[in-house]
């Protein structure tokens, strides 16, 4: 069998993402060129360096075989016919030839375009990314659904054959971000756009999504009636289903309700909130210019005022009072380490164990020892105050002498700033209201429907970390199938990454090598 040798042409932009990323996705489909030539301005010469390096490695070839050739922008008959030639000669040279037309401003972008039909290149390719929010991503962390390579020119009959999938026993930790390349092999790998998500332990589906354009569609999702019921078929009570909470426990399904809230993919009755935030705003622009709220514990866990408040009013204009009350009930868990102890590293280890066993999933990978469900909650607070520190103007706030709400709530009175106490404590509510403090009451005991999740490419991420977090493990598989990745959620001595959104992550080999 004769191989093909392949040149890849393109044109250098300001976006070096617009670059590499179409020969990325042609790599992808079993075209690895052994020869790059590369159309640069004046105006983009300092990245060219940088992008012969980025190609070369997405080609896993060296840098030396990048040709680059300087070209005048506003001259697009000039470019045309220089495109040209570098087609024609190519293909004298006895190679197949690919133009990528689309990084560059629109002048270069229609001169590669003309010169690549003129010279009768083989293939012509255009990257097609359907979301703004992804511009300047890498290729891998792209949804597929939003990034089409549209052949322009030419078949689509070069698609490579895929390998046969092996089982994979290693962990690798990721960031949230990072899990799209997991997602856009797995659906690949069987030509499928539809991922369950599941809780591994009770061999449970919790939601089914298929990753359609513009955003993902629910087409499952598990509410609390169901979930019980599915529980009792695998030979489980309803109590039997918790993980434990220090001297408490917490409800899987209640869990898993308060991922999709951490995400920000359901209603929590937010919009008077915002509405109030925007008219203080808007007010106050000639006095502060900036309105101020205030949140207690479980705002700071659900992550209210990054999913919710920020998704519709400026950082700029947003001042967050935290208490240092919150700050200790929130972030101790994990800073201090004697506030959990140690047998809790591995009490919730044995509950998953118990319930894998029951439900017949005990040959499952666990870890031997997890980490305990009040520091994971604390590392969701801590992510959640960091982010917050980045974007807004947060002031932590010293206690009153006292205990419990009235303490927190009275040093939030007594704030020159006047904030909107968010919670959805109702009993917190209420003492803010007897000493005046403007409050505004959330809910969590939201509607778990389909109609009710508003899952985008943009918070799915985060929905994923915040599930493998909450429930120390899930699973995203492609339906009636055994293939999946599994993401683990708790595991011991995170304390380096502990305020960064990170996971474990496997899957089967070569979908884990490729990611």
């Amino acid at each position: 069998m004769v191989l093909m040798k392949w040149v890849y042409v393109t044109c250098l932009g300001e976006t070096p993402e617009a670059v590499y990323g179409p020969l990325w996705a042609l790599v992808e489909r079993g075209i690895k060129p052994s020869k790059i030539h590369v159309l640069y301005t004046e105006g983009v010469k300092w990245l060219l360096d940088k992008v012969k390096k980025q190609m070369a490695i997405v080609a896993e070839t060296s840098d030396d075989v990048v040709e680059a050739t300087e070209v005048d922008e506003t001259d697009i008959e000039d470019n045309a016919r220089t495109v040209r030639e570098i087609v024609e000669r190519y293909k004298a040279e006895g190679f197949k030839v690919s133009v990528d037309v689309t990084p560059g401003r629109k002048p270069m972008s229609i001169a590669t375009f003309q010169g690549a039909i003129d010279g009768q290149a083989d293939l012509v390719t255009y990257l097609h990314l359907m979301m703004k929010d992804f511009e300047r991503k890498p290729y891998p962390l792209i949804p597929r659904s939003v990034a089409k390579l549209v052949l322009l020119k030419g078949v689509g009959s070069w698609v490579s054959p895929k390998p046969p999938l092996v089982e994979n026993h290693e962990y690798v930790e990721i960031d949230q971000m990072e899990i799209y390349p997991f997602i856009n092999l797995l659906c690949e790998v069987i030509d499928r756009n539809t991922i369950a998500i599941e809780i591994p332990y009770l061999d449970l589906k919790l939601l089914t999504l298929r990753l359609e354009h513009p955003n993902p569609k629910v087409e499952y999702v598990v509410d609390e009636k169901t979930f019980n019921e599915n529980l009792k078929n695998k030979g489980l009570l309803s109590a039997e289903a918790f993980l434990p909470f220090g001297n408490e426990r917490k409800h899987i399904f209640l869990l898993f309700r308060d991922a999709l809230i951490a995400s920000g993919v359901v209603d929590i009755g937010h919009r008077a909130l915002i509405d109030e935030i925007k008219r203080e705003v808007e007010e106050g622009a000639l006095r502060r210019g900036f309105a101020a709220v205030a949140v207690d514990t479980n705002a700071l866990y659900m992550r209210v005022v990054t999913n919710y408040v920020l998704s519709f009013v400026e950082a700029s204009r947003l001042k967050v009072l935290v208490s240092n009350i919150v700050v200790r009930e929130a972030l101790a868990p994990h800073t201090l380490k004697e506030m959990v102890k140690e047998k809790e590293w591995v009490e919730e280890s044995d509950k998953i164990k118990s319930l894998a066993l029951k439900v017949g999933t005990e040959a499952l990978q666990l870890p031997v020892k997890a980490e305990p469900l009040r520091s994971r909650l604390s590392r969701l607070a801590a992510i959640e105050l960091k982010e917050l520190q980045e974007r807004t103007n947060v002031m932590i706030v010293s206690s009153v002498s006292g205990r419990g709400d009235l303490a927190l709530i009275e040093s939030y009175k007594q704030s020159p700033d006047n904030p909107i106490f968010i919670t959805g404590d109702v009993s917190a509510a209420n003492v803010a209201e007897t000493v005046k403090l403007r409050t505004y009451l959330i809910s969590y005991d939201v509607s778990v429907s389909r109609e009710a999740l508003k899952i985008t490419y943009t918070n799915f991420p985060r929905l994923i970390f915040n599930l493998a977090t909450l429930l120390t493990m899930i699973s995203i598989r492609v339906p009636k199938t055994r293939i999946e990745v599994h993401v683990l959620g708790a595991w011991r001595d995170m304390i380096t990454s502990w305020s960064k959104p990170t996971i474990l992550v496997r899957a089967p080999n070569p979908i884990h090598e490729k990611a």
